[in-house]
């Protein structure tokens, strides 16, 4: 035999004998002991970290497609209408009463809407046409549909073809402004057929609007345009910004053979011609709009707009404007009067190094009598925490804002205050640092006691809610809370007329029909 066939021979017997075979049969039941450990210690998780508490009063259904095939949480705002509430689904407006919740206002094309105070009016916002897709130019078509006549009214100065940028109801009546070519217009009902314009700026003036810096880091919203409380006077931002420089956008459409380029207003860093802003009043009765004289002691310097809000002071609406540098690290806060169109300077405040502010600090300022309300870092046991500073307008200068004694925890928000019962309501990160609550603070208590007697946890007790963010009434006696976690999230409804020193908490839950198996709306008196 020659070598060749013996080097044959042997292939033919390494390749008809067994050995491969094992080795195979090892490989495969070596890779499914490893699948069978991985899930055994997948299992092992999931029991070990899997919370033990269950929530009684939430149901067990289980989440069938029609659940997931939208992926969007159900309910995107509430409110309350006398002793109801008034909630918005994808399919529309809904008003729960009794326990059971009713569709009083359907969506039409996926519109945004917008009720007005007495829910008479709804204002359907449909998105028009913006192929560069630059923000800036973003604008719907607004109609008003008279809910119990069923008539639609067309709103615009060319009706129907007209596009509008921004639009606001009066909280108090069914009057209305919208902005539409950069320009405010006012309406007294959507029944009337001519406007009012508000604003007189001239051709390189935006009013009523934010830029996209403004619209994206500091306020979140793109209309600049406040009500006042009383319904009788509108507080509005304008802004010129023609010598800003511009980026490019570049967009594709499927519809279009070439790019489109879009120019949007985008100051960089250390860029040296910014937007500059100025505030203006507008009276209802007058029909007379004018330009605040804001004081800042260094009025060269260029200065954010950083917050606008108004209060009630002893009776009287008055806005405040806060200002900050470039560098943020200093605020300036004015109060600003429409008889005498001037704002005057109430507070200045510096920053510690390495500390700067956020919009969030001055946007909640609230105020009681001549005392007002606002959030500012306050050192406590060696940390820094955002707490909630006192400044008395009526002591004269130079102000020195003083802080409640709440405890170690940052405050987030303000939330208004009772000022029947003096008791302010505010959100906190506590009891612990990754946790959202609603707590209440006694205005008339000694302040020389110590902090636990005068705070109150009002959503501590809320089973499964360790996460809450809550809406309050404008009488501060209702607050809808929306749980967020550790469970599906669930809606509670919390009465903060109880009698705040009682231990007792009333746990009578009734789940309201709303026709999905997440989230719930649930009732629950508060501790």
């Amino acid at each position: 035999m020659t070598a060749e066939a013996d080097l044959l021979e042997g292939y033919d017997e390494e390749l008809g004998g067994n050995e491969a075979q094992k080795r195979d049969c090892k490989g495969i039941t070596t890779a499914v002991l490893v699948v069978v450990i991985i899930l055994a210690m997948i299992f092992a998780a999931l029991v070990l970290f899997t919370p033990l508490f269950a929530s009684a009063h939430i149901g067990s259904k289980r989440l069938n497609i029609s659940d997931l095939r939208s992926l969007r949480y159900p309910y995107a705002e509430f409110a309350f209408s006398e002793n109801n509430v008034v909630m918005q689904s994808w399919e529309g407006v809904e008003m729960v009463e009794n326990g059971v919740s009713r569709l009083i206002f359907g969506r039409e094309n996926g519109a945004e809407i917008s009720p007005s105070a007495d829910l008479k009016y709804f204002a359907l916002m449909d998105h028009a046409v913006n192929p560069g897709m630059n923000p800036q130019n973003e604008t719907f078509h607004l109609k008003i549909v008279n809910n119990n006549e069923r008539i639609t009214h067309d709103i615009g100065l060319r009706k129907e073809e007209s596009v509008i940028q921004a639009f606001k109801w009066n909280g108090k009546r069914n009057d209305f402004v919208f902005v539409e070519s950069n320009k405010i217009y006012y309406k007294s009902a959507p029944e009337d057929e001519g406007s009012i314009r508000v604003s007189h700026g001239g051709e390189n003036t935006v009013d009523g609007l934010f830029d996209w810096v403004y619209e994206e880091e500091i306020f979140g919203k793109k209309d600049a345009l406040w009500w006042s409380p009383k319904g009788d006077r509108l507080a509005y931002a304008s802004y010129d910004n023609h010598l800003t420089k511009n980026v490019t956008l570049r967009s594709y459409h499927r519809l279009h053979s070439y790019t489109i380029d879009t120019n949007l207003h985008y100051p960089k860093t250390f860029a040296k011609v910014l937007p500059s802003y100025t505030l203006s009043i507008w009276d209802k009765k007058t029909e007379q709009a004018r330009q605040m004289d804001v004081q800042l002691k260094d009025s060269l310097s260029y200065h954010y707009l950083l917050a606008v809000k108004w209060v009630d002071i002893n009776g009287t609406d008055r806005l405040v404007s806060v200002w900050t540098n470039r560098y943020q690290n200093e605020v300036a806060l004015t109060i600003c009067d429409w008889e005498s169109a001037i704002c005057h300077l109430e507070f200045e405040y510096k920053y510690a190094p390495r500390r700067w502010v956020a919009h969030d600090d001055f946007n909640t300022i609230t105020s009681y009598e001549d005392t007002l309300y606002f959030l500012l870092p306050h050192d406590i046991r060696g940390n820094a925490y955002q707490q909630i500073a006192t400044l008395r307008l009526s002591t004269g200068n130079p102000r020195t804002p003083q802080f409640l004694q709440l405890g170690a925890f940052d405050v987030t928000s303000i939330d208004g205050i009772n000022k029947e019962t003096k008791t302010l309501y505010y959100h906190a990160a506590a009891p612990r640092p990754q946790q959202r609550s609603l707590f209440s603070f006694n205005l008339a208590g000694d302040s020389s006691r110590m902090a636990k007697s005068n705070v109150n946890c009002l959503t501590c007790t809320i089973t499964n809610c360790t996460w809450a963010q809550a809406q309050i009434d404008e009488e501060m006696k209702k607050a809808i809370v929306s749980c967020k976690g550790p469970v599906a999230p669930h809606t509670t409804i919390v009465n903060l007329t109880r009698n705040l020193d009682t231990e007792e908490t009333e746990c009578e839950l009734e789940i309201l029909k709303i026709g999905r198996s997440n989230p719930y709306l649930l009732t629950e008196a508060g501790p």
